[in-house]
């Protein structure tokens, strides 16, 4: 077999290329800091390292999720501080000025200091952070409370904003305005303006009837039924499954007698046509003489409700009936509510679960009555403020067991794709040395000759 000079300069090249290709190699290993640099150095060890890459950036994500939602709750909390804050200096002027012996020119004085505080809590329920209201929901175009005519509405919704915080878990960030400031869906509730407006009320002398407005949605959905069976009367008793059990929906309000304690009051609601509701109104029957503890009491006769086809209340259609506590057991005087003062505006009947749209309540039976008020939408808004508190809990914890799975996985990629920084110096160094020493062995190998130049 012959070998030619050719034949030998292409070998000795070969050589040479791949010993520089060693050396290329150990030097980006050297750079890099890493063990992969490409796809062919360890195709295993590449597939895993990209996905724990791609895991390393859905922790990332989830924790940016949870800084940005920290402001949020942060501010709810300190704005619930503040409003609980509001309401304590109120029920303190409350019980200063329960003492008959105070003049009209106190009174007067502390009715100015409470709306005050009215204005300071409808400010703290506009807050912003980030262009956007805290308690308005998905609704940001304008300031979700606004002081009406006689009362202060609520043009936010019941949207919730969340945030996912890891791959099956996720924190809502806001509250339901309509549920902290007016108590819509809140057993018990209190609308926090609507007290402050009735103490500013009773302090000035004024003594409004008792109101309530009530806006819910009844679901389309339900199926139509005969309505209730039981008889249609004042003072009717039964046992709450009986009367519940007739209802497709129920909530409960809550009102105070004219010695500060709450009554609640639950209104029934079913569905007797397409367009139709009959509701009831009940109250514990422990509350009144003579009833039957552990039984519900009727304490109105049955009314109805109309809707229009695109789910509307419609109000003219609709008859609505006097609500009546009589002979309450704590020798408070009678509670009345008349029909004209009791309003259904904003209930819906729509494709959606029944629920509580917005709820406001006017009751100045004397102060003692709005101390009990106070009371209720302290706990009110400090049963929200918890709520927050165990949600900022929630994200902290979250965000630390992000962090920590971050590390985790940055260290287990780091074994994977990371080079020994000696062996690769090593590496790199033995590596330099063979193509050098190469280098020199075909300088000798490769020597020109006459034929070369003749051939």
């Amino acid at each position: 077999m012959r070998i030619t000079s050719q034949t030998i300069a292409r070998q000795v090249a070969e050589e040479l290329q791949r010993a520089y290709q060693r050396v290329a190699r150990a030097q980006e290993a050297v750079t890099s800091g890493r063990r992969i640099n490409h796809l062919s150095d360890d195709p295993v060890g590449a597939s895993r390292a990209m996905r724990l890459r791609g895991f390393e950036e859905s922790l990332a994500q989830y924790q940016r999720n949870i800084d940005n939602g920290m402001p949020f709750l942060d501010q709810a909390d300190s704005v619930l501080g503040d409003v609980t804050e509001g309401l304590t200096r109120a029920k303190e002027l409350t019980l200063a000025m329960v003492n008959d012996t105070n003049s009209a020119t106190e009174r007067h004085a502390a009715a100015r200091e409470i709306h005050q505080i009215f204005l300071q809590v409808r400010a703290e329920a506009n807050t912003k952070v980030e262009n956007r209201f805290l308690f308005g929901g998905f609704l940001n175009g304008s300031a979700p409370f606004v002081e009406g005519a006689a009362r202060v509405d609520y043009l936010g919704d019941n949207g919730q904003i969340t945030i996912q915080t890891n791959p099956t878990s996720t924190l809502a960030i806001n509250l339901q305005g309509s549920a902290v400031f007016q108590g819509a869906g809140v057993v018990g509730g209190q609308g926090i303006f609507d007290v402050l407006q009735d103490l500013e009320a009773v302090l000035d002398g004024g003594a409004a009837a008792n109101a309530i407005t009530l806006g819910v949605n009844l679901d389309d959905g339900i199926a139509a039924g005969s309505g209730f069976s039981l008889a249609d009367a004042v003072g009717t008793e039964a046992p709450p499954a009986t009367f519940l059990g007739e209802a497709n929906f129920s909530t409960a309000v809550t009102v105070f007698d004219a010695i500060g304690q709450a009554h609640n009051l639950t209104f029934l609601f079913a569905k007797t046509g397409a367009t139709t509701f009959q509701y009831r109104v009940v109250a514990d029957s422990d509350e009144i003489t003579g009833g039957t503890p552990g039984n519900l009491h009727q304490v109105a006769p049955q009314g109805t409700l109309e809707f229009n086809a695109d789910g509307t209340f419609n109000a003219a259609g609709s008859t609505l009936t006097n609500i009546t506590l009589t002979g309450l057991t704590d020798g408070a005087a009678d509670i009345t509510i008349a029909a004209a003062d009791l309003s259904f505006a904003g209930s819906t009947q729509l494709a959606a679960p029944s629920a509580v749209l917005t709820l406001t309540q006017t009751n100045t039976n004397g102060l003692h009555a709005q101390l009990g008020r106070l009371d209720a939408a302290i706990d009110q808004v400090l049963t929200f403020r918890a709520e927050l508190g165990a949600r900022l809990n929630g994200a902290r914890v979250a965000g630390d067991a992000a962090g920590m799975l971050k590390d985790r996985t940055l260290a287990q990629r780091s074994q994977i794709e990371d080079a020994d920084a000696l062996a690769a110096y090593s590496d790199f160094a033995r590596y330099q040395h063979a193509f050098e020493a190469a280098i020199q062995s075909a300088s000798r190998v490769i020597q020109p000759s006459l034929l070369d130049y003749l051939s």
